[in-house]
C-alpha cells in the first residue's frame, strides 16, 4: 500500500514540476500585467503545494526504508 502512495506522490511531484515549467514559459510570453500577476500567484501556490507533497513523499520514503533495515 505504501508503494502505491509513493508512486502517487511521485506522479504528483512530476505533474507540479511540469506545471511550474509551463508557468515559467508563459511568463516569458505574456505582457499583460494582470495575467502576469495571476501566473505569479499560481506559481507561488504551486510551489507551496510542491513542498508539501515533497515532504509527505520523503516522510513516507524514510519510514519505508527504516522497516527494510530492521
Amino acid at each position: 500500500m505504501n508503494t502505491l502512495k509513493l508512486i502517487g506522490l511521485w506522479l504528483q511531484l512530476r505533474a507540479m514540476e511540469a506545471t511550474l515549467y509551463g508557468q515559467e514559459e508563459a511568463l516569458t510570453v505574456v505582457r499583460d500585467p494582470e495575467a502576469v500577476n495571476r501566473i505569479t500567484m499560481a506559481r507561488i501556490n504551486c510551489r507551496r503545494e510542491w513542498h508539501r507533497v515533497k515532504a509527505r513523499y520523503l516522510e513516507l520514503k524514510r519510514s519505508r526504508n527504516v522497516w527494510r533495515v530492521a
